[in-house]
């Protein structure tokens, strides 16, 4: 019975070791990939209890061989133990690094949302052309589950590359109160840092829009929204005036459009990278069917001639036909770091009669 009982303790201290074994590896993984020292540490303990439990055991079969005092057999477990611990970190850490190359830039920057900005970095000034290249991390430094989801244009191989950090809030809970029920949307504060200078170039508040108001509130019923790390990637094409910028066209002046807000719709275009020229991709609407004066507006516009001009001092002024109603012009600002596009769009009849107007990008 005694013998059972044995096995049966035995089995369950093996048991048990090995699970503070796999929790502490996870824990030790978790702490180089989000760069937390208090976790790296919680897990380092964790695997030295079951570390110093079997080189104990061993040390003491051994010590009753070879005659070891006691002071010998402790020297024995702590020291093979602390090279385990060693060897673990090590090891944790490539396999981190191999899997997130990322990790290390990462752990580089920390400081850069604190305004303690890194010197080797590449940071920004104005003369700088581009490919620029940017990190995200939250305000207190730690990487977030966004880092990883940059397009793969934004990212650099190596801290001297960095020109840019994203420091990003934690989520927040705005209530809204235009309904009978309650809703709320979850936001969060973005800023551009220089990496070299802990220097903030420019920031925004992350939205999203909910719903219109249900008549009859269900299950099924929207309450709330979130925003995600698409609208990172868009925020950031429109800041460096790289590659496709991304703006909101605003609804027209003096016309209501309760159900859409201030995202009525989108302007793409592009700048040739002399910043001489400036093509549009497209001008697309949030639905079908607005009005515009008399007129009704398709989902996209079709140009009937180039959709593209010249760009003098970041200032562009633009008129084309299209498939739709009449002629669109389009001016304005075309952006550059630190400081958004913005500007104003028209319909116009053929004899210049203005169908409706509105403003896109900042207002």
């Amino acid at each position: 019975m005694n013998q059972k009982l044995g096995c049966l303790g035995t089995g369950m201290l093996i048991v048990i070791l090995l699970s503070l074994f796999g929790i502490g590896i996870n824990l030790i993984y978790n702490g180089f990939s989000e760069n937390n020292t208090g976790t790296i540490i919680f897990g380092l303990i964790l695997v030295l209890i079951p570390l110093l439990t079997t080189f104990g055991f061993l040390a003491t079969k051994l010590g009753s061989r070879f005659r070891w005092t006691g002071g010998t057999k402790w020297i024995i477990t702590l020291s093979l133990s602390l090279a385990g611990i060693a060897a673990i970190t090590l090891g944790v850490r490539n396999v981190v690094l191999s899997i997130r190359p990322d990790a290390e830039i990462l752990s580089s920057l920390q400081g850069v949302c604190s305004g303690q900005g890194v010197g080797t970095a590449a940071g920004y000034s104005s003369s700088m052309q581009g490919p620029f290249y940017v990190v995200l991390l939250k305000e207190n430094g730690e990487p977030d589950v966004w880092s990883s989801e940059l397009d793969q244009i934004w990212k650099p191989a190596s801290l001297p590359e960095v020109n840019f950090v994203i420091c990003l809030s934690e989520s927040k809970r705005v209530p809204n109160n235009a309904c009978f029920y309650e809703r709320a949307t979850y936001e969060r504060d973005v800023r551009l840092v220089d990496a070299r200078t802990g220097a903030t170039i420019s920031s925004m508040t992350l939205t999203c829009s909910l719903d219109p108001c249900a008549q009859v509130k269900t299950k099924a019923t929207e309450t709330s929204c979130s925003v995600n790390s698409s609208q990172v990637n868009s925020w950031l094409e429109r800041q460096l005036g790289i590659g496709r910028l991304f703006y909101e066209l605003n609804a027209p002046v003096g016309v209501p459009y309760p159900n859409v807000g201030k995202n009525w719709g989108t302007f793409v275009f592009e700048i040739s990278p002399d910043g001489s020229s400036i093509n549009i991709d497209y001008i697309r609407f949030a639905m079908e069917g607005f009005a515009c004066g008399p007129a009704v507006l398709p989902k996209e516009i079709t140009f009937v001639d180039e959709p593209s001009g010249p760009v003098s001092n970041g200032q562009f002024d633009l008129e084309f036909q299209t498939s739709g109603p009449g002629a669109l012009l389009i001016s304005g600002f075309a952006g550059a770091a630190g400081e958004p596009g913005r500007g104003t769009w028209e319909f116009r009849e053929q004899d210049g009669t203005s169908l409706c107007s509105g403003s896109w990008g900042s207002d």
